[in-house]
């Protein structure tokens, strides 16, 4: 079955003056919003996924061609198509850019992926010049990248588990046989994943938990501390400058069923 659509809403600090800001089209969920940090800008997820196969990863029909990201001008009330076969924008942080997931075709021979492939992208505010900081043979799926306070790192979450071409050459990529043991993960997704941290600059991805979690969803505290909400429970952790963790994740709340996470100080 078709999952429900879903709108775009604003409100005042304490939910005052709640009122949709973005109608959903016919056949397309809204979700992601994100503001440009100068205010002007709304970017969301356009999803014909949810409605059409219930939100269900379909190599043979690859999502990427059921998603794009929109832009609303928030002065002007136009809406726009940002970027084709993308989804989950951030546009926080320093520089007016924005990150993103991309899709890519799956290879054809796609055995041992759960969803099509990702690049973690970057861009700016007009989605000219687009760059790569991570490439679609990093992981197996990513989610919520969150850009930092300062704009120098991008936290996200991914599957723990190696994508399928990092096993052995010839041989069969097995996640179970990689991990040992049966992963102690939700039923929902399958396969675990965790909090990870790229410089926004592109490098090596910097792996932060190791929680075995369900599609975690992250949010900077601050310039060093990130938070991030999973379905077994809120956790904190601080990094260093040079992005690498200082100790194991603090749990400060038990967890909740799957949702955005978000944190503004003033």
């Amino acid at each position: 079955g078709s999952l429900p659509s879903t709108d775009i809403w604003q409100a005042r600090p304490g939910f005052e003056d709640p009122r949709p800001i973005v109608a959903h089209e016919d056949g397309e969920s809204l979700l992601d919003a994100a503001y440009s940090t100068d205010g002007r800008y709304l970017f969301f997820t356009s999803d014909h996924s949810s409605v059409t196969n219930g939100g269900g990863l379909d190599l043979g029909t690859s999502i990427g061609t059921q998603v794009r990201i929109d832009r609303l001008d928030l002065q002007t009330g136009e809406r726009s198509v940002w970027m084709e076969q993308a989804q989950s924008p951030t546009a926080e942080g320093a520089g007016n850019q924005v990150a993103y997931l991309e899709y890519v075709p799956a290879p054809p021979d796609a055995e041992g992926l759960i969803a099509p492939p990702q690049r973690l992208m970057i861009a700016g505010l007009d989605g000219k010049s687009p760059r790569v900081v991570l490439d679609e043979h990093a992981f197996q799926a990513m989610y919520a990248p969150r850009i930092s306070p300062d704009g120098k790192w991008i936290a996200f979450a991914a599957v723990n588990v190696p994508p399928p071409d990092t096993a052995p050459q010839g041989a069969k990529f097995d996640p179970l046989e990689w991990l040992g043991l049966k992963p102690r993960t939700a039923s929902a997704h399958g396969l675990p994943w965790d909090v990870y941290l790229v410089p926004s600059s592109g490098g090596v991805a910097v792996r932060l938990s190791k929680l075995d979690e369900d599609q975690p969803f992250p949010a900077w505290l601050d310039t060093s501390t990130i938070a991030f909400m999973g379905i077994n429970g809120m956790y904190k952790v601080q990094i260093d400058s040079n992005g690498a963790p200082v100790g194991d994740p603090v749990k400060v709340h038990e967890g909740a069923p799957h949702g955005g996470l978000s944190w503004h100080a003033p």
